[in-house]
């Protein structure tokens, strides 16, 4: 894999509030965190491994918080694949330090990673992921979440990702190989793709559960 530059601290200009009255909503940029070779063998192996993703839908009965999935379920249409840490210990190593810079702004208690998934959304799909939240019963200790672009904005139309902060969308620029990250309890979505195909990487960061 190509040699990355040096990691730096996030300044002012990486990040933008979401909204006047919602202090904690950000979405924050950096440099690149992955090499045009890293990001090939990224894309490649989601052409290779990827299945159609799942919606995970949280449930509670008598009190009890349970997961369940759904791959037939119109909110989603991707197809993803799972990153062992053993496997790929290298990306999340370089995440982890990307997260430690960037949480020198949240400062919320982090610990660990939820599994990377790489996904693409296909035009012949209308390839989506309805809004939605990161959080939820059985996803408390879901902190931060990260999104990472894996293939050049002018390879694909639509496919946004876009933030409902109390009202206000927002759609940051999606930069290859740059890292969108935000508190996991913010709204989001991804855009419907309406040509091409649109990779990405998403990753969670954990900390202890919400109380």
């Amino acid at each position: 894999m190509e040699n990355q530059p040096p990691y730096r601290f996030i300044t002012n200009k990486d990040v933008q509030e979401a909204s006047n009255d919602s202090p904690f909503y950000f979405v924050t940029q950096a440099n690149p965190v992955f090499s045009n070779e890293e990001m090939k063998f990224l894309r490649e192996l989601a052409d290779k491994d990827a299945q159609p993703a799942s919606v995970y839908m949280d449930k509670v009965k008598d009190g009890k918080a349970s997961i369940e999935s759904d791959i037939t379920h119109n909110e989603r249409r991707s197809h993803a694949v799972w990153l062992h840490q053993e496997q790929y210990k290298w990306i999340y190593d370089r995440i982890w330090q990307m997260a430690l810079a960037v949480n020198k702004i949240y400062k919320v208690n982090i610990d660990s990673f939820e599994l990377a998934q790489i996904a693409y959304y296909d035009e012949k799909d209308s390839g989506h992921f309805d809004w939605h939240s990161d959080n939820g019963p059985t996803s408390m200790r879901r902190k931060l979440s990260i999104s990472i672009p894996l293939n050049d904005p002018s390879e694909y139309e639509g496919g946004d990702i876009q933030f409902n902060a109390g009202g206000k969308i927002l759609a940051p620029p999606q930069v290859q190989g740059k890292l969108i990250i935000f508190p996991s309890w913010v709204v989001h979505r991804v855009a419907p793709v309406t040509k091409g195909r649109r990779y990405s990487m998403v990753i969670w960061i954990h900390g202890p559960r919400w109380c």
